[in-house]
């Protein structure tokens, strides 16, 4: 098959069904932003938890009426645990001076001393793998009231952000499907409207696949256009979120950062993706559906 002909053939068949190419590539192109979005998510979250399980730290706070024997000794244990990389030891009244500079001032005008007790902050040798281990030994110390690791204080964050991306996976498996239906009835739809067409390439001597090429490139081509504005759709999320919201955040480090390269990258994946499933798709419809 010439190429000229090839593509004069997938130009026709494109303005023919104008408005549900159109309609395909939109809806693919809502499907791949969800799907792009779902994936950067979970790279976010990941980097998010990478960023902070080597910062926490836990903290063993301590009885109001530990004695000084037996705050000796547990300094003396935490000091040889193999367990633990540093232990500081963090009085009352500290505990209170921090507190007025952390809370808002609405709060901290209601903190008193002796509200905050003392604690040890414990910085541990390996935060997943120790925690466990050193929450129940030391839980059980004499003079110990609770241990409690910081990691608990990300759980409700990290849970609000994992809610968000199976959302938009949610989201994009149903927008998929229907793609998927759409594209079926509009490649259908086009292979009956040119059956006049395609009988007559058959009559020359046209291959099946012949005739079948340029239905699927017109799917793919639906496709790549839809997957393109998807990519766009991105990359405007990233810069109306991350660089304007969240850029406070994101500079200061509390954050990790979400770059154009990401976007590319899995915005890019998911279109390649979203091609061969159209192509596929374009090819099983001709097969099942349609007789050329």
């Amino acid at each position: 098959m010439r190429p000229s002909f090839l593509i004069s053939g997938v130009i026709s068949g494109l303005r023919r069904n104008l408005s549900m190419t159109l309609a395909l590539l939109l809806v693919t192109m809502v499907s791949l932003t969800f799907v792009g979005a779902a994936l950067l998510s979970r790279l976010w979250i990941s980097e998010f938890r990478q960023t902070y399980e080597n910062r926490l730290n836990v903290s063993v706070y301590l009885r109001d009426d530990i004695t000084e024997d037996q705050l000796a000794a547990l300094r003396t244990e935490l000091a040889a645990d193999d367990m633990v990389k540093s232990a500081t030891y963090i009085s009352a009244d500290e505990a209170f001076q921090r507190g007025k500079q952390v809370l808002d001032p609405a709060t901290a005008e209601f903190l008193t001393p002796g509200v905050l007790p003392a604690s040890f902050t414990v910085e541990l040798v390996d935060q997943l793998e120790n925690y466990d281990a050193v929450a129940a030994k030391y839980s059980a110390t004499v003079g110990v009231d609770q241990v409690q690791n910081q990691d608990d204080a990300l759980k409700t964050l990290l849970l609000l952000f994992q809610r968000v991306q199976s959302a938009a996976l949610v989201a994009a498996i149903i927008v998929a499907f229907a793609a998927l239906l759409l594209m079926f009835n509009t490649v259908r739809i086009a292979a009956s409207q040119r059956r006049t067409e395609t009988g007559i390439m058959r009559l020359v001597g046209a291959t099946r696949w012949m005739v079948e090429l340029p239905f699927i490139i017109e799917a793919m081509i639906a496709t790549l256009v839809g997957g393109i504005l998807a990519i766009a759709a991105l990359a405007i999320g990233k810069v109306a979120l991350f660089d304007r919201v969240l850029n406070e955040q994101i500079g200061s480090g509390v954050l990790p950062q979400l770059d154009l390269n990401d976007i590319l990258i899995y915005g890019g994946g998911a279109s390649i993706a979203g091609i061969l499933i159209a192509a596929l798709t374009a090819w099983a419809t001709l097969r099942i559906a349609v007789r050329l």
